[in-house]
C-alpha cells in the first residue's frame, strides 16, 4: 500500500496512482502519469502521460514519455548466478532466509536497467528481461518475451519475441524520429485539435508548423521524487526479488 503522504506528494504533481499500487527504492515521476491498483515498481522512473496498467510488475525500469503498459506486464528483474554451484539465494544472500554461518561470496542481484523508449505500447503479460531497450514507438505483442532491443517504430511479438514489420514507412519513421514530437504536451495545445492523427502524411507537418510556432509548449521536466517519502515512511511494501 502506498502512504498517504505518498500519495498526496504524487496528487500535487498530477500523477495518480492507486493506493494499492506498491512503490519502493526511488520513484521519480513527470506530471500526468497513472499507475494503476496493484501495480509493482522498484527504482523506476515515468515520464508524462504514460500509464501502467493493474498488477503489472516493474524492477530498475525508465519509462519515457506517452507509453502504454498493458496489465500484468513484467519489466527487468533480478538475477540468480548461473556459474555457481547453486542459483539459490540461500548461498549468496542473507536476506532471504536469514545470516549463514559463513560469510557468503558477493553476489548483485539487481539486474541492468530497462529503458522504454517514448510511445511504446507494451501488450498485456508481456515479459521484457532487463537489460533492453525498446526504441521510441515500439509495439510489444501480448503475452511476448522480450529478450534483445527492439528497434524504433518496430512490432514485435512471440516467444522470444521477434519483429514483424514496422509500424510506418522508413520515411515516415524517419521523420518522426527527427520531429521527437514525444517532447511536447499536445493534448493540452488547443490547435492540435485540428490535426487528423490517423494521417500522418499531413499530421506530420501541421505537427512540425505548431512546434516552429511555439504554438504548443514544451514538456514540464519537473520531477517529483517519492522515493525518499517512501523510504521515510517505511510503508512500501513492493514485492520481493525473484
Amino acid at each position: 500500500m502506498v502512504a498517504p503522504e505518498i500519495l498526496a506528494r504524487l496528487k500535487a504533481h498530477e500523477v495518480t496512482v492507486h493506493r494499492t499500487a506498491q512503490l519502493s527504492g526511488y520513484g521519480r515521476f513527470e506530471r500526468k502519469v497513472v499507475l494503476y491498483n496493484s501495480v509493482s515498481a522498484r527504482d523506476c522512473s515515468f515520464g508524462a502521460y504514460s500509464y501502467v496498467a493493474p498488477w503489472a510488475h516493474l524492477l530498475f525500469v525508465d519509462v519515457d514519455r506517452y507509453c502504454s503498459i498493458g496489465d500484468h506486464v513484467t519489466i527487468g528483474g533480478s538475477v540468480h548466478p548461473l556459474d555457481a554451484v547453486s542459483t539459490s539465494p540461500a548461498f549468496y544472500d542473507r536476506r532471504l532466509f536469514g545470516p549463514q554461518a559463513w560469510a557468503p561470496p558477493a553476489f548483485d542481484r539487481r539486474g541492468k536497467r530497462v529503458r522504454i523508449g517514448p510511445d511504446v505500447w507494451l501488450g498485456a503479460h508481456a515479459l521484457v528481461r532487463d537489460g533492453v531497450t525498446i526504441g521510441p514507438g515500439a509495439v510489444i505483442g501480448a503475452g511476448s518475451v522480450v529478450t534483445k532491443d527492439v528497434e524504433p517504430f518496430a512490432i514485435a511479438v512471440g516467444n522470444p519475441a521477434k519483429v514483424i514489420r514496422s509500424r510506418f514507412p522508413e520515411r515516415l519513421c524517419d521523420a518522426l524520429l527527427i520531429l521527437a514530437w514525444w517532447n511536447y504536451d499536445w493534448p493540452s495545445c488547443e490547435a492540435a485539435g485540428e490535426i487528423d492523427w490517423g494521417r500522418l502524411d499531413e499530421a506530420v507537418p501541421r505537427m512540425e508548423s505548431l512546434i516552429a510556432s511555439g504554438a504548443v509548449n514544451v514538456i514540464d521536466a519537473a520531477v517529483v521524487d517519492a522515493g525518499s517519502a517512501a523510504a521515510e515512511t517505511g510503508r512500501s511494501t513492493a514485492r520481493p526479488e525473484t
